[in-house]
Protein backbone atom coordinates (compact mmCIF):
# COMPACT_ATOMS: atom_id res chain seq x y z
CA UNK A 1 0.00 0.00 0.00
CA UNK A 2 0.94 3.50 -0.97
CA UNK A 3 0.12 6.05 2.16
CA UNK A 4 0.67 9.46 2.91
CA UNK A 5 0.36 11.24 -0.68
CA UNK A 6 0.75 14.82 -0.49
CA UNK A 7 -0.86 16.47 -4.53
CA UNK A 8 1.94 17.62 -6.50
CA UNK A 9 -0.73 20.72 -7.64
CA UNK A 10 -4.07 21.76 -5.70
CA UNK A 11 -6.21 23.84 -7.76
CA UNK A 12 -10.07 24.60 -6.74
CA UNK A 13 -11.97 21.82 -8.07
CA UNK A 14 -8.82 18.96 -8.60
CA UNK A 15 -6.04 17.46 -7.13
CA UNK A 16 -3.24 16.30 -9.26
CA UNK A 17 -0.79 13.22 -8.22
CA UNK A 18 2.48 12.95 -10.25
CA UNK A 19 5.17 12.05 -8.43
CA UNK A 20 5.58 8.57 -10.07
CA UNK A 21 7.95 7.35 -7.62
CA UNK A 22 5.95 7.68 -5.09
CA UNK A 23 3.26 6.18 -6.65
CA UNK A 24 4.83 2.99 -7.70
CA UNK A 25 4.66 -0.31 -5.74
CA UNK A 26 4.77 -4.04 -6.34
CA UNK A 27 2.45 -5.79 -8.90
CA UNK A 28 2.97 -8.82 -7.47
CA UNK A 29 2.35 -12.24 -8.97
CA UNK A 30 -0.85 -14.14 -9.75
CA UNK A 31 -2.51 -15.23 -6.62
CA UNK A 32 -1.40 -19.44 -5.93
CA UNK A 33 -5.01 -21.66 -5.44
CA UNK A 34 -5.46 -24.75 -3.77
CA UNK A 35 -8.99 -26.54 -3.85
CA UNK A 36 -10.03 -29.27 -1.84
CA UNK A 37 -13.93 -28.89 -2.33
CA UNK A 38 -13.89 -32.51 -3.20
CA UNK A 39 -11.53 -34.86 -0.87
CA UNK A 40 -10.91 -37.30 -3.92
CA UNK A 41 -10.59 -35.25 -6.77
CA UNK A 42 -8.91 -32.37 -5.63
CA UNK A 43 -6.20 -29.35 -7.69
CA UNK A 44 -4.15 -26.46 -7.59
CA UNK A 45 -0.98 -26.26 -5.52
CA UNK A 46 -1.98 -29.95 -3.69
CA UNK A 47 -0.03 -33.25 -3.53
CA UNK A 48 -2.04 -35.38 -2.17
CA UNK A 49 -5.05 -35.63 0.57
CA UNK A 50 -4.57 -38.15 3.28
CA UNK A 51 -7.89 -39.54 4.49
CA UNK A 52 -7.51 -40.68 8.74
CA UNK A 53 -10.20 -41.70 11.01
CA UNK A 54 -10.93 -38.53 12.83
CA UNK A 55 -9.30 -36.07 10.00
CA UNK A 56 -8.22 -35.52 6.27
CA UNK A 57 -4.49 -33.90 5.88
CA UNK A 58 -4.23 -31.82 2.96
CA UNK A 59 -0.53 -31.82 1.57
CA UNK A 60 0.18 -29.12 -0.49
CA UNK A 61 3.24 -29.08 -3.16
CA UNK A 62 6.49 -27.39 -1.73
CA UNK A 63 6.13 -24.14 -2.42
CA UNK A 64 8.51 -23.00 -5.53
CA UNK A 65 9.62 -19.37 -5.99
CA UNK A 66 8.49 -17.57 -9.12
CA UNK A 67 10.30 -14.11 -8.49
CA UNK A 68 12.21 -14.83 -11.77
CA UNK A 69 8.97 -14.59 -14.27
CA UNK A 70 5.05 -13.85 -14.76
CA UNK A 71 2.81 -17.08 -13.96
CA UNK A 72 -0.50 -16.59 -15.48
CA UNK A 73 -2.84 -18.71 -13.26
CA UNK A 74 -4.93 -21.76 -14.97
CA UNK A 75 -7.71 -20.74 -12.01
CA UNK A 76 -8.92 -17.46 -12.45
CA UNK A 77 -8.02 -14.55 -11.16
CA UNK A 78 -9.33 -14.59 -7.39
CA UNK A 79 -7.32 -11.88 -5.67
CA UNK A 80 -7.14 -13.87 -2.04
CA UNK A 81 -10.43 -14.91 -1.80
CA UNK A 82 -11.89 -18.28 -1.05
CA UNK A 83 -15.04 -19.77 -1.04
CA UNK A 84 -16.54 -22.84 0.87
CA UNK A 85 -17.82 -25.66 -1.36
CA UNK A 86 -18.06 -29.23 -1.07
CA UNK A 87 -18.70 -30.93 -4.53
CA UNK A 88 -21.96 -32.98 -5.05
CA UNK A 89 -23.72 -31.34 -2.05
CA UNK A 90 -26.20 -28.82 -1.74
CA UNK A 91 -25.55 -26.43 1.08
CA UNK A 92 -21.61 -26.94 1.45
CA UNK A 93 -22.30 -24.60 4.68
CA UNK A 94 -23.73 -26.80 6.61
CA UNK A 95 -21.92 -30.10 4.59
CA UNK A 96 -18.68 -29.02 3.44
CA UNK A 97 -15.85 -30.94 6.48
CA UNK A 98 -13.07 -29.14 8.01
CA UNK A 99 -9.69 -30.40 7.04
CA UNK A 100 -6.36 -29.21 8.31
CA UNK A 101 -3.89 -27.99 5.39
CA UNK A 102 -0.16 -28.34 5.43
CA UNK A 103 1.75 -25.22 3.69
CA UNK A 104 4.96 -26.14 3.10
CA UNK A 105 7.97 -23.86 1.51
CA UNK A 106 11.91 -24.32 1.39
CA UNK A 107 13.70 -22.95 3.57
CA UNK A 108 16.80 -21.91 1.76
CA UNK A 109 19.24 -20.18 3.32
CA UNK A 110 18.85 -16.81 1.50
CA UNK A 111 15.22 -16.93 3.51
CA UNK A 112 16.10 -16.88 7.15
CA UNK A 113 16.80 -13.42 7.57
CA UNK A 114 12.70 -13.06 6.85
CA UNK A 115 9.40 -14.07 8.67
CA UNK A 116 7.21 -15.82 6.17
CA UNK A 117 3.46 -15.05 6.24
CA UNK A 118 0.67 -16.69 4.28
CA UNK A 119 -1.59 -13.52 3.46
CA UNK A 120 -4.95 -14.12 2.10
CA UNK A 121 -8.49 -13.44 3.00
CA UNK A 122 -8.13 -16.77 4.91
CA UNK A 123 -6.12 -15.15 7.48
CA UNK A 124 -8.11 -11.97 7.02
CA UNK A 125 -4.81 -10.49 5.40
CA UNK A 126 -3.35 -9.94 8.52
CA UNK A 127 0.43 -10.75 10.08
CA UNK A 128 -0.22 -12.35 12.85
CA UNK A 129 0.76 -15.72 14.56
CA UNK A 130 -2.45 -17.65 12.97
CA UNK A 131 -0.54 -16.90 9.40
CA UNK A 132 2.85 -16.93 10.49
CA UNK A 133 4.69 -20.06 8.97
CA UNK A 134 7.22 -21.87 11.66
CA UNK A 135 10.88 -22.91 10.33
CA UNK A 136 11.04 -26.51 11.14
CA UNK A 137 15.20 -26.77 10.83
CA UNK A 138 15.27 -30.85 11.40
CA UNK A 139 13.19 -31.43 8.08
CA UNK A 140 14.53 -27.46 6.30
CA UNK A 141 11.31 -26.11 5.68
CA UNK A 142 9.13 -23.31 6.94
CA UNK A 143 5.64 -24.87 7.41
CA UNK A 144 1.97 -24.00 8.61
CA UNK A 145 -0.68 -26.22 9.64
CA UNK A 146 -4.01 -24.49 9.88
CA UNK A 147 -7.71 -26.13 9.77
CA UNK A 148 -10.06 -24.95 6.38
CA UNK A 149 -13.19 -25.57 5.54
CA UNK A 150 -13.82 -27.63 2.04
CA UNK A 151 -13.33 -25.53 -0.73
CA UNK A 152 -10.91 -23.26 -2.80
CA UNK A 153 -8.26 -20.98 -1.48
CA UNK A 154 -5.93 -18.46 -2.80
CA UNK A 155 -3.14 -17.09 -1.43
CA UNK A 156 0.41 -15.52 -1.38
CA UNK A 157 3.88 -15.98 -0.15
CA UNK A 158 4.89 -12.51 1.90
CA UNK A 159 8.78 -12.02 3.50
CA UNK A 160 8.61 -9.50 6.28
CA UNK A 161 12.65 -8.83 7.33
CA UNK A 162 13.85 -9.40 10.59
CA UNK A 163 14.03 -6.08 12.65
CA UNK A 164 17.49 -4.57 12.73
CA UNK A 165 18.67 -6.26 9.42
CA UNK A 166 20.16 -4.33 7.20
CA UNK A 167 21.33 -5.97 4.01
CA UNK A 168 17.23 -6.31 3.21
CA UNK A 169 14.45 -4.33 2.25
CA UNK A 170 13.11 -2.55 5.00
CA UNK A 171 9.41 -3.51 4.53
CA UNK A 172 6.83 -6.57 3.87
CA UNK A 173 7.75 -7.95 0.31
CA UNK A 174 6.40 -10.27 -2.43
CA UNK A 175 9.42 -9.53 -4.37
CA UNK A 176 12.51 -12.49 -2.82
CA UNK A 177 9.43 -15.22 -3.42
CA UNK A 178 6.87 -14.23 -5.94
CA UNK A 179 8.29 -11.48 -7.79
CA UNK A 180 7.09 -8.49 -9.13
CA UNK A 181 5.56 -8.39 -12.61
CA UNK A 182 3.67 -5.43 -14.36
CA UNK A 183 1.13 -8.35 -15.80
CA UNK A 184 -0.20 -8.96 -12.37
CA UNK A 185 -3.71 -9.03 -12.73
CA UNK A 186 -4.87 -7.34 -9.52
CA UNK A 187 -7.47 -5.32 -7.89
CA UNK A 188 -6.91 -1.68 -6.38
CA UNK A 189 -8.99 0.17 -3.84
CA UNK A 190 -8.28 4.09 -3.60
CA UNK A 191 -9.28 5.59 -0.54
CA UNK A 192 -9.11 9.40 0.20
CA UNK A 193 -9.51 11.31 3.27
CA UNK A 194 -9.74 14.68 4.05
CA UNK A 195 -9.35 16.46 8.11
CA UNK A 196 -11.49 19.14 8.14
CA UNK A 197 -10.02 22.11 9.80
CA UNK A 198 -10.17 21.95 13.50
CA UNK A 199 -11.44 18.31 13.37
CA UNK A 200 -9.49 15.62 15.33
CA UNK A 201 -10.49 12.92 13.18
CA UNK A 202 -9.57 12.16 9.32
CA UNK A 203 -13.31 12.05 7.02
CA UNK A 204 -13.39 9.30 4.54
CA UNK A 205 -14.08 11.17 1.67
CA UNK A 206 -13.39 9.64 -1.71
CA UNK A 207 -13.84 5.49 -2.13
CA UNK A 208 -13.20 3.28 -5.49
CA UNK A 209 -12.48 -0.11 -6.37
CA UNK A 210 -10.86 -0.92 -9.32
CA UNK A 211 -8.98 -3.50 -11.58
CA UNK A 212 -6.09 -3.65 -14.32
CA UNK A 213 -7.31 -6.31 -16.35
Amino acid sequence: AVRNLRPTFVSTARQTYSNIGELVFEGGNEYRFIDFSDEYRYSGDIDKIDIKPDRYNVYTLPAAPRNRSYLPSNYGNANGRYIVNRKNYHDPDYNADYMQVHFVLPADMEYYGYDIYIVGDMFDNRLDDNSKMELDTKRNIFRKSVFLKQGGYSFLYLFVPHKGSRSLPATPSLIPFEGSFWQTRNEYAILLYHTPFGAKYDRLVGFKIFNNQ
